[in-house]
């Protein structure tokens, strides 16, 4: 499931995602759902603040993302990567397909 557009006063959208040296922007992301403790896995695909095209793995518990260890069965996974490798944005992040510019695709 590809998550909807990120409303315009979200924190992510209005003021960024902190990465290494400075601040990203959400361009696409896609959730796997978990469920339960283990929380969904999110791949988000981030406009870095020199404009490259950055890749965030993380997972998603109560409302936040996590940067940490995201760990899922084969099932989560394979079935996360299939999408991820016809997403426009996310797929050339991950060697399928042309290389998606940044600044094209919005979320």
């Amino acid at each position: 499931m590809t998550t909807p557009a990120i409303p315009s006063d979200s924190p992510s959208k209005r003021d960024g995602i902190s990465v290494p040296g400075g601040r990203a922007r959400l361009v696409a992301e896609l959730v796997e759902p978990g469920g339960g403790e283990a929380g969904d896995i999110v791949l988000q695909a981030l406009e870095g603040p020199d404009g490259a095209l950055l890749l965030r793995i993380g997972y998603r518990r109560r409302g936040a993302v996590v940067r940490a260890p995201a760990t899922a069965g084969a099932r989560a996974w394979t079935r996360l990567m299939r999408r991820a490798g016809g997403d426009p944005v996310i797929g050339p992040l991950l060697g399928a397909g042309p290389p998606a510019a940044a600044g094209r695709h919005r979320a």
